[in-house]
């Protein structure tokens, strides 16, 4: 990587890490698709696998006491299932594909979340569909949060509560991922500067999320976000394309 990709992809881990300490997700899903077009796949996956579940259990050491243990298990066990099959998945599918699906996934959430503002109840069959389908996001991509967010709008009605337990939801899956990549040798010497690098400012972001949570109106974050999302995808449709 050259200086200023890596200079950019530092920026946006700390941009996306400082979302992800304010509301309980939504780091590794605007991370990824900028970082795919600043590092290989298998390098931003990598370090932003590690990133996600270090940066959870700090917020959980931090909030453990609100975290809703029924609904942790209930999600994690969700989840699982589909963490196995996008696992599987990733390493199958070619590349392109998956970056063409990501792009389309990507484009959608961020469409959804600028254009629709109601929430709609959802029966329960549905709701454990989002946790297959997050489990499955969250293991070709580490980016189960569009799909989390969707259950847990409909389950968690204090915001403590749900920014707790999604944590420790990352906390878990995460170490599983962590510990699959490095069985099929992602981390290396080549980006393990990287991956210390991004560690120092996604800890750096963990402080400034706790502080801008307070300060910063949370729809004014998350509105910026969903901009950058749209954009992201746009640039993954069209990068995939070759």
């Amino acid at each position: 990587m050259s200086v200023t990709a890596t200079v950019l992809f530092l920026l946006v881990v700390f941009a996306a890490f400082t979302l992800q300490s304010m509301t309980g997700f939504g780091g590794p899903l605007v991370a990824m698709p900028i970082c795919i077009l600043l590092a290989s796949i298998d390098d931003a996956k990598a370090v932003l696998g590690v990133l996600a579940w270090i940066t959870a259990v700090v917020v959980v050491l931090q909030t453990w006491r609100d975290i809703n243990k029924k609904e942790l298990l209930r999600i994690v066990v969700g989840m699982f299932v589909g963490m196995f099959l996008g696992v599987r998945l990733y390493n199958a599918a070619p590349k392109s594909l998956l970056l063409t699906v990501f792009g389309i996934v990507v484009l959608c959430v961020a469409l959804k979340n600028l254009l629709v503002k109601r929430v709609w109840a959802i029966p329960d069959f549905l709701r454990y569909i989002m946790l297959l389908l997050a489990g499955l996001m969250q293991g070709l991509f580490l980016s189960g949060g569009s799909f989390l967010i969707m259950y847990a709008q409909q389950t968690f009605k204090d915001k403590n509560e749900f920014r707790a337990t999604s944590s420790g939801v990352w906390a878990v899956t995460n170490a599983y991922m962590v510990a699959k990549q490095a069985a099929s040798g992602m981390y290396s010497a080549a980006n393990l500067p990287l991956l210390c690098m991004s560690l120092a400012v996604a800890l750096v972001s963990v402080w400034a999320g706790g502080k801008l949570q307070a300060k910063l109106p949370r729809e004014t974050f998350i509105k910026i976000t969903n901009y950058v999302l749209l954009a992201a995808g746009v640039i993954l449709l069209i990068n995939s394309r070759g």
